[in-house]
C-alpha cells in the first residue's frame, strides 16, 4: 500500500516546474512562503492548478 502511494504521488509531480509570473514574478520564496512552502509549489504547482482548474469547470 505504502508503495502504491508512492507511486501515485510520484505520477502526479509535473518534472515541469510551476511558475505564476502573474501573482508571484519574484518566485515562491520571496513572496513569504517557507523553503519547504516554496518546494512544494515548485513540484506540485501544475497539480493542483490543474484540480483548482478542474473543480471549477465543473461548477460551470
Amino acid at each position: 500500500m505504502v508503495k502504491s502511494i508512492y507511486l501515485m504521488a510520484k505520477n502526479m509531480r509535473k518534472s515541469i516546474r510551476f511558475y505564476d509570473d502573474v501573482h508571484f514574478p519574484k518566485g515562491f520564496n520571496r513572496k513569504g512562503f517557507t523553503i519547504k512552502e516554496a518546494a512544494v509549489l515548485d513540484n506540485y504547482g501544475l497539480t493542483m492548478k490543474g484540480l483548482l482548474d478542474g473543480i471549477s469547470n465543473a461548477r460551470q
